[in-house]
C-alpha cells in the first residue's frame, strides 16, 4: 500500500486522478485522507467513483453528526432551528 500525500487546496478530482495514476504505476493500493475520510484507490479505478464515494461519505457523516447528542446540545445552546 502506498500513501498519497495530499496538498491543501488541491481539488478532489485531481487528488483521485493522481491516486489512481500512482496505483496504476505501482500496482499497489494508494491511500490518503481527505477531510477526515479515508480514500483508497486500486489500479484501474475510476477517479470519479472515488469522488462520488467521498461526497457520499461526507454527507453520511454530516447527517450522523446532525443526529448526535453533541449537535443537539449545541443547537439548543445557540437556539438554532
Amino acid at each position: 500500500m502506498r500513501f498519497y500525500k495530499t496538498k491543501k487546496g488541491t481539488p478532489l478530482i485531481q487528488i483521485t486522478e493522481e491516486m489512481v495514476a500512482l496505483a496504476n504505476a505501482t500496482g499497489e493500493i494508494a491511500e490518503t485522507m481527505f477531510n477526515d475520510i479515508e480514500l483508497m484507490a486500486s489500479p484501474n479505478d475510476d477517479p470519479r467513483d472515488l469522488v462520488d464515494f467521498c461526497i457520499a461519505e461526507s454527507n453520511r457523516l454530516r447527517e450522523e453528526y446532525r443526529h448526535s447528542s453533541e449537535y443537539q446540545k449545541l443547537r439548543h445552546r445557540y437556539k438554532q432551528p
